[in-house]
Order: C-alpha cells, then sequence, then structure tokens
C-alpha cells in the first residue's frame, strides 16, 4: 500500500505518511530528515517553519534571550530583548509632532514631545511604568501651567525623584527660557516646582538640559541653550538658577554660527561636558566642539578651553552634526555625523557616517558606523559593561531604519549584538536621546504614517560587553 497515496491532504514537504505496523493503517505522520535537524519542535523555514537556524536548539521563536552573541528568540535582533511591540503615544498631521524627549524620576519613564508650532506649540507629557505601560494620560504643558500656548523645545533631566522639563514659550523677542519640575500623582501630571525663568527676551535657537545633585542653597540643574542677541549674533550660554538675576549665564561662544546643536552631560557632581555642534561661516561648515564646564562656584565657568574634533579643515567631513554624549566607564565619548565629501569637493547627503572619539584622547577618532551610501546620525550611546551601545539611524532609498549597535572599549562592533528597533519605507525618523535606567533602556521616536506622524516608545534591554 503507498501511505502517500492514501492521505493526499497531508502536506508532504517536509513529513512522510508511514504504515501503522499496530494495525496496518496509514495514520502516522513523521518528519523528514532535515524538517526540524536541532529537535528543538520549531520546523526549519524551509519546511513552513519559523525556525531561524535549525542547526541550533538554543535558537527558536519564544525562546529566552541570553547574552550568547546569538539571536535565541528568532526576532532578528540579537542579545537584545523586549516586546518591540512599540507603544504609540500620540499621533498628528505630517510635521506637527517632534522633538521626543525621554527621562526617568527613579520610578516612571517620562516621554515629553512638541505637538504643533509657532503660537499653536504645545508641550505634551506622559509618565509610563518602568516596563512601558502609561501611568497617566497625555498632559498639556500650556494647561498644566494655565498659559497660552507658543511652547517649543522640550528638553528633560532627570533629578533626585523627579523629572525637570526645560521649554521655550513665546515667539521672537517675547520668548523666554524656563525649567519646571514635573511629578506623577493619582491625578495624573502634575507640576512639582514652580516655572523658573533663566533667559528672556530673545529667540531661543537651541537648548539642553542636565540634572545636579541638590545641594544647600543650589541648584538641582544646569542649563546649556543657544539664544539670538539683539545685534543678529548667536550665543551659546551655560546657567545654573543660583543667584541667576546677579551673576547671569556664563557665555561659551559667540558669534554669527549659523545652524547650532546642543548636548550637554553630567560628568560628575557640579561637573559637565557641552558638546556643540555649530556653523562656522568662515568654512561653510558645521564643526563639532566640547567644552568642560564647572559649577562649583554659582556661575558656570569653562574649566577647559573648546576642543574641536571635526572640522571642513580636518579633511574628515564636509560638515558635522548631531553631538551626541555619554559616560562610558570613566571616559567621556562624544559621537557625531559627519557628511562625507565628493570629489568634485561638495558634500554628499546620502553618505554620512558616525564618527566618536573619547575625550581624553580626541585625535583618535573613529568612524563607528560607516556603509558606504547610507545617510547615518546617532541618537544616543550609554555604557554597556565594559563597552558601549549605540542608537542611530540609517537612511537609503527603501526608507528610514532605527538601529542599536554594541561596542566594546576600543569602540569595534560586538559580534552580530544589533537590532532594528524601527522601520518606515517613507518619510523620516526623529528620535530622543537613548535613555538609560535600572531597567534597561528606552527610546521615543517620530516616524511618518499614512495620515500623517506618529510617536511611539519602547523600552528593551541589552546584554552588557563583557
Amino acid at each position: 500500500m503507498d501511505c502517500e497515496q492514501v492521505m493526499p491532504g497531508v502536506d508532504l514537504t517536509c513529513r512522510q505518511v508511514v504504515c501503522n505496523s499496530s494495525n496496518g493503517s496509514c495514520d502516522l505522520v513523521v518528519l523528514r530528515s532535515g524538517a526540524d535537524d536541532d529537535s528543538d519542535s520549531a520546523l526549519d523555514k524551509a519546511c513552513g517553519g519559523d525556525d531561524c537556524d535549525d542547526a541550533d536548539a538554543t535558537k527558536k521563536p519564544g525562546a529566552a534571550e541570553v547574552c550568547d552573541l546569538k539571536d535565541n528568540d528568532c526576532d532578528g535582533l540579537t542579545d537584545i530583548s523586549g516586546s518591540f511591540a512599540p507603544l504609540e503615544l500620540d499621533t498628528g498631521d505630517d510635521g506637527s509632532l517632534r522633538r521626543p524627549v525621554v527621562a526617568t524620576d527613579g520610578e516612571h519613564l517620562v516621554v515629553a514631545w512638541q505637538r504643533g508650532s509657532g503660537t499653536e506649540g504645545d508641550i505634551r507629557v506622559v509618565f509610563l511604568s518602568a516596563g512601558g505601560q502609561p501611568v497617566t494620560g497625555q498632559a498639556s504643558l500650556a494647561v498644566l501651567l494655565g498659559i497660552d500656548k507658543g511652547l517649543s523645545m522640550p528638553t528633560l533631566a532627570s533629578a533626585e525623584g523627579k523629572v525637570l522639563l526645560g521649554f521655550a514659550q513665546g515667539q521672537g523677542s517675547d520668548t523666554r527660557l524656563e525649567v519646571v519640575g514635573l511629578r506623577a500623582d493619582l491625578a495624573g501630571t502634575a507640576i512639582d516646582l514652580p516655572n523658573l525663568e533663566v533667559d528672556s527676551g530673545r529667540p531661543i535657537l537651541d537648548l539642553a538640559l542636565a540634572e545636579d545633585p541638590k545641594r544647600e542653597g543650589g541648584s538641582e540643574f544646569a542649563v546649556l541653550y543657544c539664544a539670538l542677541a539683539e545685534d543678529g549674533q548667536q550665543e551659546v550660554l551655560a546657567a545654573t538658577p543660583f543667584d541667576m538675576e546677579s551673576i547671569g549665564p556664563a557665555l561659551l561662544s559667540r558669534g554669527e554660527l549659523g545652524e547650532v546643536e546642543l548636548e550637554l552631560l553630567r560628568t560628575a557632581p557640579h561637573r559637565f561636558v557641552a558638546a556643540m555642534a555649530m556653523r562656522a561661516l568662515s568654512t561653510d561648515s558645521t564643526e563639532v566642539w566640547t567644552a568642560d564646564l564647572l559649577s562649583e562656584e554659582p556661575e558656570p565657568t569653562q574649566g577647559t578651553l573648546p576642543l574641536l574634533l571635526s572640522s571642513a579643515t580636518s579633511g574628515l567631513a564636509d560638515t558635522s552634526s548631531s553631538p551626541r554624549a555619554a559616560l562610558v566607564g570613566s571616559r567621556v565619548l562624544v559621537s557625531w555625523r559627519d557628511i562625507a565629501k565628493a570629489s568634485g569637493g561638495f558634500s554628499v547627503e546620502p553618505d554620512s557616517d558616525v564618527r566618536a572619539a573619547f575625550l581624553d584622547a580626541p585625535s583618535t577618532i573613529v568612524g563607528l558606523v560607516n556603509d558606504v551610501g547610507v545617510n547615518q546620525r546617532p541618537w544616543g550611546a550609554v555604557a554597556l559593561g565594559s563597552g558601549l551601545g549605540l542608537l542611530f539611524t540609517q537612511t537609503t532609498a527603501a526608507g528610514a531604519m532605527l538601529d542599536f549597535r554594541s561596542f566594546d572599549s576600543d569602540m569595534k562592533a560586538v559580534g552580530q549584538q544589533a537590532g532594528r528597533i524601527a522601520h518606515v519605507s517613507q518619510g523620516a525618523l526623529e528620535a530622543s536621546r537613548l535613555l538609560q535606567t535600572s531597567e534597561g533602556l528606552a527610546v521615543a521616536w517620530v516616524t511618518s504614517v499614512a495620515s500623517g506622524d506618529a510617536l511611539r516608545f519602547l523600552a528593551f534591554s541589552a546584554c552588557e560587553v563583557p
């Protein structure tokens, strides 16, 4: 008897029908050789299964992700775990959502973002659990403060037991730079500290905020910002609110700077590193500088002269932007985006690399991500054991991808420890800085969808680099 003809309805690609020796009937369906070579009960993809490696029993859908440089759960992410079903926090018209930022108060994760622009601009805030589930509803900062809209440029800093939110209010010469404390209570998001005015009367072009331990009579944060002076010059300033009126902010740079991007990292009590990308009109290129800031005294002072990391004159790139700073052990790492030069001397936007350098060895610049023909931009780095993890976007003709990759202490990629966090076939991705907490990592991003913009959030974990 031909058992395979007796049971024609059975898919025999990777199975075979055999005779039941106990009763002589054809009712036993068994796997052919090669269908499940690792005997982990997950069929090979060639057999219609979903096992990503049928030669390795430690890799199959649903397996626990462990730190072994393998994609154990077959989700395409190596040594990275999480639900990877992003939480959608907000939707809006095309271009209406921007500048997502993430922080923690020690108990909750906090996401803030700008919704709308100009006089209709508002800042929305939501508190999430450590696992990324909403604790409060979406709150309007304008409503919480009882003020009109016209809010922009949110930035968050984690302080002891609360979150500080910096923002700009108003337009043009009526702009004010303010900082306010936020907390979650039974009624939702609430104001924890009254808003403190840092600067007023001139447009704010960019700002960054960092917490500082509380001290007697002192502050709990420092702010780095760029403002437009009355004479049209742009000024980069640093400030703490300690006796702000009598002392004022410290001036770090002044000139016709063009585009400015700022990053502020606390490296020790009352000590910060400022990373600044500023367009130099003399070379028509954007340069990345860093400065060591001290706030031992009420007024922030420049501990070292600004250090030039990348410029057109260095020959590495036509222009540099998107500086990001991170502590890796006791060392400060600054990463940035370099747009490469074409043979004719023109910048090539679709071909940009992510470069980085430790500030104690600034001449040793490493290309972290330098895929040819791909527009790449860093969004944040965090320490992972003795190495680091980098969040970055890659944009090609196929769309934009938000990726994560791990590196060792020499800034070399670690095995296959990498993963795609998000992908959009059209439009771009704008992400927050990568946040590291005791529970893992978190990021929020704005992406393009068919109806406009969508703000999404994801909490995940990555293995430490040995």
